[in-house]
């Protein structure tokens, strides 16, 4: 009797420690009542649960931004899935703590853990674990330096290296699939994209979300992404299979899932949209034999009638296939394909005679648009990438070559357009040249854009000017408030930044509490007047973690004999002294 009296206390205090850390995913507990059980589940699932007292799971410890082990805690994407999930589970659902996917695998197969987070179905697995549906697909990518042409396909990795963690699924698939490939198992994926910047991996194979916070977190500009396939990764729950109750109980889990959690949780860690696009190495071997093919049999009908219809047949492929368009020497549409109109959405007919800039999207620096002009004006060829937009007002990229045309005289008359899209490589590259934290551009995309505008103005004779900003005393208020304080006030100057400057100027995060302006076409004494107008916003905005804060401007003008760097270090001097004068102040060297 005494011995059941002291189990009843210490299942009381059980159930009561569970009640008080009911949102703690990992150790919660409820009162298991038959009100605990949000799910429709039998009552053998509900028997199974009030005996089971705790279910343990493995995780992969370094797989960001799907999931990590730190300071013993889960967090990730799949954390905040399961907290989902422990809502509809009355009982704790358990971290055990691995240091390797490769361990939670072996954990798994010991029993020592009841399931996997986030794990996918292949052949060597079902001999221990069984699935529900995938909660979660994701595309499949290949991270390389940024010298390799893009890859559409495994079979054109023949016998490169590449690396894939130990212990995931796509090494038992792609070895069974394509055994040519050298496979590299490695301990993580962040060390295997160290190995591939060293030269000593051709490149590393993960999902797109998982390589993208990577080059984000840790690989800014060293790195691309070179392939996209058409293989995805398809994730759900891993059961141990020797517990069908347990796999049943999990289904009716994730099948509960609504597309609106998903989506939530999806937008709190991937900003980018991904859209499937085609080998572009394919399209220009398929175009320049329609174009070849095209042109030599438009020679051949000026003189022999019987081929007018053969003409007709590859006429026909180009305006269904090709993004071509014309226009005469005011810019006036004169000719446009089908392949074009169904990309950008209007019909011939009402696209015929209106203006090229039709295409143009805002966001196109006039700067660029007099550079096109003024090529194809001395009739040279310009080629280059345009944003474009089509008529739901949705923008689209292309790379695109201009050439004039002639008439029978040897006349200019106009210009033919041909466009291939490379929206998806744009999306892909945003992921590289955006600041993780503040969601603008990042260093790497303001060195790309200095050097466009040095070699701009060198070319036209014209200047920029640039602000360098510092937020003043910012080590104080990270010591004083915490790294937390500061990465939300580092936001919020982001973005009183981002809606104070122009739209041709080009604003990014240079480092740590710095930012940089790059003003083009404008000289010291305008931009001076827009920082003073940026100072003045700053100084009276109400920042949300913290008292005022204030920033310090340095500010610089391009001199025509200026070399690359001279008009950033007349800058970071400017940004000095008005530091060493008292700060929160713009200073013009």
């Amino acid at each position: 009797m005494k011995n059941n009296n002291i189990k009843n206390f210490l299942l009381f205090i059980i159930l009561l420690t569970s009640f008080l850390n009911a949102n703690e995913p990992t150790t919660t507990t409820k009162s298991i009542g038959e009100e605990a059980f949000l799910l429709p589940l039998s009552q053998e699932e509900k028997n199974y649960l009030l005996k089971k007292k705790q279910i343990t799971m493995c995780i992969d410890p370094a797989w960001m931004p799907f999931e990590k082990i730190e300071e013993g805690k889960h967090i990730g994407m799949t954390a905040d899935y399961f907290k989902i999930f422990q809502k509809n589970i009355p009982i704790p659902i358990t971290l055990v703590e691995t240091k390797t996917w490769a361990q939670s695998v072996e954990y798994a197969r010991q029993r020592k853990c009841d399931i996997f987070s986030l794990s996918m179905k292949t052949q060597k697995r079902s001999t221990y674990m069984n699935f529900t549906k995938p909660y979660f697909t994701t595309p499949l990518v290949l991270a390389t330096r940024p010298n390799v042409p893009f890859i559409s396909t495994f079979k054109q990795l023949n016998t490169e290296k590449i690396g894939i963690v130990k212990g995931y699924a796509f090494n038992e698939i792609l070895k069974r699939d394509y055994p040519n490939i050298n496979i590299v198992n490695v301990k993580n994926t962040a060390i295997g994209l160290q190995k591939v910047v060293n030269g000593e991996l051709f490149g590393v194979i993960d999902t797109l979300a998982t390589i993208g916070y990577l080059f984000q977190t840790k690989f800014t500009g060293e790195l691309i992404i070179s392939g996209k396939f058409n293989e995805d990764w398809k994730l759900g729950v891993a059961v141990r299979n020797d517990d069908l109750v347990l796999l049943n109980i999990f289904k009716k889990v994730v099948n509960n899932l609504t597309m609106q959690e998903k989506q939530s949780i999806l937008n709190n860690y991937i900003g980018i949209k991904y859209e499937r696009g085609f080998d572009y190495s394919l399209f220009w071997k398929i175009f320049g034999v329609i174009a070849l093919l095209a042109l030599f049999v438009l020679w051949r009908y000026q003189s022999i009638y019987k081929y007018n219809k053969k003409i007709n047949k590859y006429l026909d492929m180009i305006d269904k296939n090709i993004l071509i368009s014309s226009m005469d020497t005011e810019g006036n549409i004169t000719y446009i394909s089908d392949a074009l109109c169904k990309l950008i959405g209007y019909k011939k007919e009402d696209i015929i005679g209106k203006k090229h800039s039709i295409f143009q999207h805002q966001d196109v620096p006039k700067s660029k648009i007099k550079d096109i002009w003024d090529t194809i004006r001395e009739e040279k060829t310009w080629k280059g990438e345009i944003k474009n937009i089509k008529k739901d007002g949705s923008p689209f990229w292309t790379i695109v070559t201009i050439k004039p045309d002639y008439n029978e005289e040897n006349k200019l008359k106009g210009y033919t357009t041909i466009r291939y899209d490379i929206t998806i490589k744009k999306e892909l590259e945003k992921i590289t040249l955006t600041d993780t934290l503040t969601q603008i551009p990042n260093r790497l995309h303001l060195d790309n854009n200095y050097t466009n505008e040095v070699e701009r103005a060198k070319r036209y004779n014209g200047t920029f000017s640039l602000i360098l900003i510092d937020i003043d005393l910012f080590k104080n208020i990270n010591d004083n408030y915490g790294h937390q304080v500061g990465d939300v006030i580092l936001k919020e100057i982001a973005s009183i930044l981002k809606y104070s400057i122009r739209k041709s100027d080009i604003l990014g995060r240079w480092g740590g509490e710095e930012f940089l302006i790059i003003c083009p076409e404008i000289k010291a004494l305008s931009a001076q007047i827009l920082a003073k107008k940026i100072k003045y916003k700053i100084e009276e905005y109400n920042f949300s973690t913290t008292e005022k804060i204030t920033c310090s401007f340095g500010v610089s003008q391009y001199i025509s004999n200026d070399k690359n760097e001279e008009t950033f270090h007349r800058a970071d001097k400017a940004l000095y002294l008005a530091k060493e004068r008292g700060r929160n102040r713009v200073v013009v060297v």
